[in-house]
């Protein structure tokens, strides 16, 4: 969008939450909750109705589940999770970590190859699944280790093996070893034991295993409690799935706040869940933000109604500019389409284009970009939403200490020292599992972690990340050029809708920046191919003119489609030859 509007930040409140010192902490604190709804979901296979519970019985549930496992032996064990999120699901986790086991989330889609694998990696003892899994459970079954293999819905296919059994059996196991209205005596579990293994991204051979305790996620609980705009009326949609770090840890926070989380129950019935549940809030990564913006305009092509929802974005932002706020009246309508009480959105995961933040502040919902990653917990910092600034992924929680390495300690063009973002707080992991020589490379001798990425920060203490040092590329001359950077800058272009910069020899032999663009069909939809190209190119030189001569784009190329992601919307760099 040309315009730029002035973004709308809120008051400075308290947050009203409780810290917690455990697992079995947060929930006693979910009970106190009471009768507030804690899940909601679409009825299941073999269910006529949808269905809620709310946070008394599911902390009965918890409790339940935590005396199943002792009676099972399972207890401080490593428990795998695999399958879509449900309220099993969640309530084995939690049991899980109470009784001081290690949770292990690992992702639906892997094949039963990878599975086992990573079974083995992790040394599981049992392996809960649910709805969505990809690898076949009969092979699983045979996995030596195991000693369960336990279903977590009703209606789910059972595996012909003696490890397979429903969740409702093994919960019968615990039922008998209480008496009736007895509660379930959690045991001490020592802060600094591991409680989750998770993998990072990567081949399975290549995949790291993050250790993390009982007391890095509970800081990053607490130190994202302390940050969030976030209050117990909210609703969520819980969109991502549970072995993803973001969401995994965003959950315990809205546990804490006693929020209410309906389960999106499969990724296709997103749109048809935003209009039944109407969430106040979402927990998104960057590839979902730009799939229902883009989702929103074709939906008002369809009907007739984009022109005039430029016009009434145009002249809202205009009053907007001058203090005066036209959304909620100009927009209702249009934010329908998002269920009609979307107000905030939090984004992690990946890097975000600040053309979206734009974009959705039009409509009157703000996005508030944090940064994080899997080993720090993985909340490292979050906009402040008493403080909001574009571009900046937000100040370091409470309790997180982030400084910049550079290998010159010279300032950048920003004006700041750049250079790899370390990281030092209770949230960062124990380590990574059975790799010494990689724990001795990702941390200083004083106790920082190296992210691998690349930032500053600004003499307010806002966090930039410009790139990973991983994708720098090293021209001929010795300079270092984050391609994340220049794409960004691309993004910002209202012609552009994506972005890829790559380095390559010229026929001088000399390294140079190329881009391949996807332009964008609002603003080229009336040109022809050449004048598409012509248009690009003069925005490119208009960009190059901005830039350092070592960062200037020498040529472009147009694609035809959106490059490839991961699931957190991650570029995917290596299919350019």
């Amino acid at each position: 969008m040309k315009q730029r509007i002035r973004i709308q930040s809120k008051d400075k409140t308290a947050r009203i939450f409780s810290p917690i010192s455990g697992f079995a902490d947060l929930i006693t604190h979910m009970r106190d909750h009471g009768g507030k709804t804690v899940f909601m979901w679409n009825a299941r296979e073999g269910e006529e109705k949808d269905g809620a519970i709310n946070y008394e019985l599911f902390s009965e549930e918890i409790e339940l589940a935590a005396a199943a496992l002792t009676a099972e032996g399972l207890a401080g064990k490593r428990i795998a999770f695999l399958g879509n999120p449900s309220v099993t699901y969640a309530a084995f986790m939690l049991a899980t970590l109470a009784t001081g086991g290690v949770i292990v989330p690992l992702d639906r889609e892997r094949s039963t190859e990878d599975i086992s694998a990573l079974l083995q990696r992790a040394g599981a003892s049992a392996l809960f699944y649910g709805t969505g899994v990809v690898a076949d459970l009969d092979v699983l079954c045979k996995e030596r280790g195991l000693r369960l293999v336990c279903a977590m819905e009703n209606a789910l296919a059972l595996p012909d093996h003696k490890k397979a059994r429903r969740y409702a059996d093994v919960l019968l196991s615990g039922a008998a070893t209480l008496a009736e209205g007895q509660r379930f005596a959690f045991p001490k579990v020592a802060p600094d034991a591991p409680a989750a293994m998770l993998f990072t991204s990567g081949t399975v051979k290549d995949r790291k295993c993050a250790v993390l305790s009982a007391k890095n996620l509970v800081a990053a609980t607490n130190a994202a409690c302390a940050s969030v705009d976030l209050e117990k009326a909210d609703l969520v949609l819980s969109v991502l799935p549970f072995h993803h770090s973001y969401a995994l840890s965003s959950l315990f926070v809205l546990f804490n706040y006693g929020v209410t989380v309906a389960l999106n129950d499969e990724p296709a019935n997103f749109y048809t869940n935003l209009q039944k549940y109407r969430p106040t809030a979402l927990v998104l990564v960057p590839l979902y933000i730009g799939a229902m913006y883009n989702r929103l305009w074709e939906s008002n092509k369809q009907l007739k109604h984009d022109r005039g929802l430029h016009y009434g974005i145009r002249t809202s932002n205009i009053f907007l500019n001058f203090g005066i706020d036209l959304r909620e009246k100009l927009f209702s309508r249009t934010r329908t389409f998002f269920g009609g009480r979307l107000q905030k959105i939090m984004s992690g995961g990946a890097p975000l284009s600040p053309k979206l933040i734009y974009a959705f502040e039009s409509l009157g919902i703000a996005i508030y970009e944090g940064y994080g990653i899997t080993e720090c917990g993985p909340f490292v910092a979050v906009t402040p939403y008493y403080a909001r600034r574009v571009g900046s992924v937000g100040r370091p929680l409470p309790g997180v200490s982030v400084r910049i390495e550079s290998a010159d300690g010279g300032k950048g063009e920003h004006g700041y020292e750049e250079g790899e973002i370390e990281v030092k707080s209770d949230a960062v992991m124990i380590g990574y599992d059975g790799d010494e020589a990689e724990n001795s490379a990702v941390f200083t001798l004083d106790g920082y972690f190296r992210t691998g990425d690349i930032g500053y920060i600004d003499r307010e203490g806002y966090l930039y990340v410009t790139g990973r040092k991983k994708t720098v590329i090293v021209l001929d001359n010795g300079r270092n050029v984050a391609p994340e950077e220049i794409e960004e800058y691309l993004l910002a272009l209202p012609e552009i809708d994506d972005a890829l910069i790559y380095a390559k020899k010229n026929e001088a032999d000399v390294l140079r920046l190329y881009a391949m663009l996807l332009p964008s069909p609002d603003a080229t939809a009336d040109k022809s191919p050449e004048e598409v190209l012509a248009l690009l190119k003069e925005r490119v030189a208009e960009l190059n003119h901005r830039l350092p001569t070592f960062k200037r784009i020498s040529d472009i190329s147009v694609v035809s489609s959106p490059f490839p992601r991961n699931g957190a919307g991650k570029l995917l760099r290596n299919f350019v030859d």
